[in-house]
């Protein structure tokens, strides 16, 4: 018995016991989690990411301060992700640039690499809702999860080893929860979201806590459904837009119809992708509840019990519940607009609505392509905003012809990254007080 006590001593002592996976909320823990697991790295790096943005210049200042030290550090970055304009060739070339072995996904082996995950020393790793952006760690609302469980770690480097070399590997045991879920001609199993997402709809006997940045999944949008009707009590949280948004509104509304309560989260844009069953099982990771995310892309989530992941799970739990108290049953977009004008600097707590905003011009910028009028100083600061098409219709020399003036803008509020901002398109939107 003596020697099994001294073993588990050492154990304990030379940091080899496994910890319980941890939560980090986003936006009030911030970079520090990554930065501070990055600094300790001593052998090895590797980050999988479908958005890195060169406002994370401290990110890269420590990726590359680790390969000076020689840690091997590689990133697969996703060629192109959606809507952008020459894909990620821009941040390729700036990592590239400080010295990191960085490549862009295999062209067609999925429609997005939009997994974002970290693996430090092959003991530790991260799996993320949230890209390596300003606003992912400053706006939005995200989640990530550190563990350290050999056989999950191993999973994770095993298949970024596959991707980063452009292999086909088989996921049919995986204990994580990655896409695509699809099987391929000569047998291999790609993934197996589509079954663990189903199964933990499927299993929840008396709630479900949802919050998305999509909503637009058929079959899961069914099964959610069918949920509420057999008395299990789901809420979705999300994002406030448009109406004719097709990604989250138009299929979070239809369950409304069928007895799903669906919150609207002003404060925080809603960019995490979880799901808790009777708050004892939750999914967490990348992974999107629409048909490309789950069939077609590289993405990787986890599923974590209470358990065993107590802190983690109740932490997760409390946050969610936590916006639902602060969010809104109506999306903002469909209201009337505001009746009275209010306080430019409180833009933020009208996101989606249409009104009259006054306030004092403290700050102004033109950039080649859009220009600010900020209500207030420092990279936060609410906003309006004049693309680059209509400078010459405003007041001249623009925009400093506004610095320092009282004025009331005209438009919707929404939020954009870090930024509460109104677009002004003409120059009927904005009018200079006495």
């Amino acid at each position: 018995m003596k020697w099994i006590q001294a073993l588990l001593v050492f154990v304990l002592l030379s940091g080899l016991a496994l910890a319980a996976p941890k939560l980090f909320i986003q936006p009030q823990d911030g970079i520090a989690p990554i930065l501070t697991r990055i600094n300790a790295a001593k052998k090895s790096i590797r980050h999988k990411i479908y958005l890195f943005t060169d406002s994370r210049q401290d990110v890269i200042e420590a990726l590359a301060a680790a390969t000076k030290r020689g840690v091997d550090v590689r990133i697969l970055l996703e060629r192109e992700p959606s809507g952008s304009i020459g894909g990620n060739t821009n941040i390729f070339l700036q990592l590239k640039a400080a010295g990191l072995n960085v490549q862009l996904s295999k062209a067609f082996k999925f429609v997005f690499v939009h997994e974002k995950s970290f693996v430090f020393d092959d003991q530790e790793a991260i799996i993320s809702t949230a890209n390596i952006t300003g606003s992912s760690f400053s706006a939005n609302r995200e989640y990530q999860v550190a563990l350290n469980e050999p056989a999950l770690v191993q999973e994770i480097a095993k298949v970024f080893d596959a991707d980063w070399n452009g292999d086909d590997i088989d996921l049919r045991d995986a204990k994580l929860v990655w896409s695509p879920s699809q099987i391929k001609s000569n047998g291999t199993v790609r993934g197996n979201a589509r079954d663990k997402i189903l199964d933990l709809i499927r299993n929840a006997r008396q709630s479900l806590l949802l919050e998305q940045q999509a909503m637009a999944d058929e079959e899961t949008i069914r099964e959610l459904s069918t949920a509420a009707q057999r008395g299990v009590k789901v809420t979705i949280v999300g994002a406030p837009n448009e109406l004719t948004d097709t990604y989250f509104i138009a299929g979070a509304e239809r369950l409304r119809q069928t007895g799903v309560t669906v919150k609207y989260l002003l404060s925080n844009y809603v960019h995490a992708k979880v799901i808790v069953a009777d708050k004892t099982k939750a999914l967490i990771g990348s992974i999107n509840l629409s048909g490309n995310s789950i069939n077609a892309n590289r993405e990787l989530s986890v599923i974590l019990e209470r358990d065993t992941a107590t802190t983690a799970v109740d932490a997760l739990v409390a946050q969610i519940e936590a916006d639902i108290s602060k969010s809104m049953d109506i999306n903002p977009y469909g209201l009337a607009p505001l009746e009275t004008v209010q306080d430019a600097r409180k833009i933020g707590e009208f996101v989606g609505r249409t009104g009259i905003f006054e306030g004092l011009v403290e700050e102004v910028e033109r950039r080649d392509a859009v220009a600010f009028l900020n209500f207030g100083k420092g990279s936060t600061a609410p906003r309006a905003v004049v693309f680059a098409r209509a400078y010459d219709s405003f007041e001249q020399p623009f925009p400093q012809a506004y610095l320092g003036k009282r004025v009331q803008i005209r438009g919707r509020v929404q939020l954009y990254g870090d930024y509460y901002e109104v677009i002004l398109n003409t120059p009927d939107q904005i009018t200079v007080l006495p």
